[in-house]
């Protein structure tokens, strides 16, 4: 009896990780998968002179994959830092372009093979710009309103602090955040503290927010540095981009009307 005992056992616990590997992911029912995976209800955006409007395409769900995107927790912000923009899973899947005055619709030929974001509308409404999140950043791209799409800047755009670009003179330039070319690697995780984490207080007790993701070693420090680093620049529509400044820790810059002078 003890022999058999211990045999069934044995059996048991040697089954135990082989149908642990089988278990993975466990799939819903038909009827809630397809409720979840249904298409949401499109975004708009009017365009300025009330000509066209901009139907932009949500997913459902986020993949597995997109929810294990890496992120920072840096200052009060979430980062990816493959991509150097926010950690989001927020975006569209695709543009279609409609004419108020007699409904007819014509599809955007955006980029394949990434998350749209924006869009943001010229001052006269003949164009937009928007994001595409690649595999490794986030480039620049501006579709007019026949649906044709110009890329002007590769994946260089530093999204850290949200929407990386705007319009400027009239429209006819957009001004946007970058990763400096001169940016180092990453700086590497060690595995011991360089020095020893120093709080202060005044020994008071004293109302306070609760801030989140604050910086909390030198390590956290030297990474806030490190992605929140930004070039501005001014790019054209052809491509050509002109440096607006230093590069720095700048978190915004704001054009006067004239576009003479940035604050």
């Amino acid at each position: 009896m003890m022999r058999r005992t211990a045999a069934v056992l044995l059996f048991t616990i040697a089954s135990v990780p082989v149908l642990t590997a089988q278990d993975g992911y466990r799939q819903p029912p038909a009827d809630i998968a397809a409720m979840l995976d249904a298409r949401p209800t499109p975004s708009v955006s009017l365009s300025p002179d009330r000509r066209w409007m901009l139907v932009m395409d949500r997913p459902g769900m986020p993949s597995i994959a997109e929810v294990a995107e890496p992120h920072l927790k840096l200052a009060g912000s979430r980062i990816n830092p493959r991509t150097n923009a926010t950690a989001s899973t927020f975006g569209y899947t695709g543009f279609t372009l409609l004419r108020i005055r007699d409904r007819s619709e014509t599809p955007v030929a955006v980029p394949a093979g990434g998350r749209l974001g924006g869009p943001d509308w010229s001052p006269d409404g003949s164009r937009f710009a928007f994001t595409l999140t690649e595999e490794n950043g986030v480039s620049l791209h501006v579709a007019d309103t026949a649906g044709q799409v110009r890329r002007l800047l590769g994946p260089t755009l530093n999204g850290t602090h949200g929407s990386p670009c705007q319009w400027v003179d009239a429209g006819r330039a957009l001004l946007c955040a970058t990763i400096p070319a001169t940016r180092d690697a990453a700086p590497a995780a060690t595995a011991v503290p360089t020095g020893p984490v120093i709080q202060e207080t005044s020994g008071k007790g004293a109302p306070g927010r609760t801030y989140q993701d604050l910086l909390s070693s030198p390590e956290d420090e030297a990474l806030f540095e490190h992605y929140f680093q930004t070039q501005y620049v001014r790019v054209a529509l052809d491509g050509t981009t002109t440096p607006v400044g230093p590069a720095g820790m700048v978190v915004s810059l704001s054009p006067s009307p004239d576009g003479e002078w940035y604050l």
